[in-house]
């Protein structure tokens, strides 16, 4: 990898750091471009959601309606989404910074991937 100098970026006679991008940043960015592919995907999640939110649920997993569309969803072609399992805290937080009126509906815990350089 070499030395520290070697590493940083030259610009203008001064060094300076790179832009690293975390491990949460790469699963969001992820995420992002997977509902880009499947927007009928997101359409079910966000659906599910509001299902849920008009049953009178304050506050539901995000896994269970990612595993409900996953197992219980026909999307007419077939074939069952396929979706990574690590996009599913992307999926919450997207939903909740979307849709604020309700509240935080997914809740969320401290990411470790914040502290970690992405892959």
């Amino acid at each position: 990898m070499g030395n520290l100098k070697d590493q940083l970026a030259f610009d203008g006679g001064e060094f300076r750091l790179p832009v690293l991008e975390t491990r949460a940043d790469e699963l969001d960015r992820q995420a992002q471009e997977y509902l880009e592919r499947n927007p009928r995907f997101w359409k079910e999640f966000c659906e599910r959601a509001f299902l849920l939110v008009r049953k009178g649920h304050e506050h539901y997993g995000a896994k269970a309606i990612v595993e409900n569309i996953r197992w219980h969803t026909d999307i007419g072609l077939g074939e069952e989404f396929k979706c990574n399992n690590n996009h599913t805290t992307s999926f919450a937080r997207i939903f909740n910074n979307t849709y604020p009126e309700f509240g935080g509906f997914f809740r969320m815990r401290e990411r470790i991937s914040e502290r970690k350089l992405a892959r």
